[in-house]
């Protein structure tokens, strides 16, 4: 038994001094980081741990993974599914990187926190250290609390180690340059009282997410009231209700009613960006008049629209709109989703994305309506046939559209002009499996 623990003992020992050895080669194999300028490996670095937009439109105003993707290199726990984009991974391929990855501040200054599960000791130094590391770079919060969770507005116990947490995040709140919070009330009253402290003024926030899992209730003015944050210097925010920033420049909004659009965009006149999610039924709209807002440049809408309801669009005027993605998931017609009153309007939209279930006899109406923005130069459609029923349709009706852009282009010479990007795609949706067809024209 003693020669069988003194060999267990000496593999042990050896399986460290390979994976030293290892290091060592790794090192000396001629890292790309010894050669390299500094700023140079810091870029490639943060690529990995953040990477930005892969769209290749140089001509975009909208960049939507930099804007509505959220990245967090590291969590606390780790989360596995962000095990390959962590700055964690990167350090442990060789002690050359590691020495880098941990020198870089940057490589550390988004940290995400999920509270779903009771936290360790460990997930409190492991976040301690996160804050080390990232030094003086500005910080991007986000606290998540989702696994744990009914759909019910259940209170939720606050733990000492959430406590701690909070405590040794506001300890750099100065920092902050982006919060996201999604967390049910009880979290989020206990964030709001820990961030109603005196003296914690975050002049330097930008970016603001505020969001509820979805199906639980709450108040607006008993969740985010005397929160100590310096609103006016917020310029990026996403919410489930109306707050008025003078500054705000990008805004997604989550069950916004028509009302509070409206009022939105008469407070907000320095807004760019627009994303509509989720607009509720509303009874009444003659109380509505058309509002003009001549800074926007992009707006996204994810919608349903009713029968009987009065499309948002119908109401609002945007002059100087470059970008407009539409999606709907209503078979509508063309007037409906995007109404010629509104398109004529556009005098300088230069991209259009449209999603929409769709019926072959609208392929004249929506060419029809294309003819209202002349200076168009990227146009991709997304055409869905619902098939879950089951009738005789094989393909999308891309080919109906196809074919009357065809005609169009053939007899009108100045039909779409500066169009040079097309992109139709279709998906037939069935109890069985989804078949898609796509292609694209330059």
């Amino acid at each position: 038994m003693p020669r069988i623990e003194e060999v267990e003992q000496l593999l042990a020992r050896l399986k460290v001094e390979e994976r030293e050895i290892n290091a060592r080669i790794n090192e000396a194999h001629d890292p790309f980081n010894a050669k390299l300028p500094v700023e140079i490996v810091s870029d490639i670095f943060l690529q990995v741990v953040q990477p930005l937009s892969r769209n290749q439109d140089k001509g975009r105003v909208h960049d939507g993974d930099a804007e509505n993707t959220w990245y967090a290199p590291v969590t606390v726990p780790i989360s596995l599914n962000r095990a390959t984009e962590s700055a964690m991974e990167l350090a442990f391929v060789c002690r050359s990187w590691r020495n880098f990855v941990f020198s870089v501040p940057a490589l550390w200054a988004s940290i995400e926190v999920d509270l779903s599960s009771a936290l360790q000791d460990r997930d409190l130094e492991v976040l301690d250290n996160l804050l080390m590391l990232s030094g003086q770079h500005p910080l991007t919060i986000s606290f998540t609390c989702l696994d744990s969770l009914t759909p019910f507005n259940t209170p939720v116990p606050i733990t000492k180690h959430w406590r701690d947490v909070f405590d040794r995040i506001l300890g750099s709140s100065y920092r902050w340059i982006e919060l996201q919070t999604r967390l049910p009330p009880g979290l989020t009253s206990e964030l709001r009282t820990e961030l109603g402290q005196p003296g914690l003024i975050r002049h330097n926030l930008k970016r603001l997410s505020i969001n509820m899992p979805g199906g639980i209730s709450f108040d607006p003015s008993n969740t985010m009231d005397q929160i100590n944050i310096d609103w006016g210097c917020v310029t990026h925010l996403h919410t489930k209700f109306f707050m008025s920033f003078s500054d705000l420049t990008h805004l997604r909004t989550a069950g916004f009613t028509y009302q509070d659009i409206i009022a939105t965009l008469q407070v907000a006149p320095m807004l760019t960006h627009l994303t509509i999610d989720d607009i509720p039924d509303h009874p009444d709209y003659s109380a509505f008049g058309n509002v003009i807002h001549a800074r926007l440049q992009y707006l996204e809408v994810h919608c349903l629209i009713e029968a009987n309801a009065v499309p948002i669009l119908n109401l609002l005027t945007f002059p100087g709109l470059l970008e407009l993605i539409h999606s709907d998931e209503m078979p509508m017609t063309v007037e409906r989703v995007l109404p010629k009153s509104f398109m004529r309007q556009l005098v300088v939209l230069k991209r259009l994305e449209w999603h929409a279930l769709s019926r072959r006899e609208w392929a004249r109406e929506a060419v029809d309506m294309l003819e209202t923005v002349p200076l168009l130069q990227v146009l991709e459609t997304k055409l869905i046939h619902d098939n879950t029923e089951g009738s005789d349709v094989e393909y999308p009706d891309v080919d109906a559209l196809m074919e009357a852009l065809s005609q169009d282009a053939a007899a009108h010479s100045d039909f779409l002009p500066h169009l040079r990007s097309l992109s139709l795609s279709g998906e037939i949706l069935s109890a069985g499996p989804t078949y898609q067809l796509s292609f694209r024209a330059l």
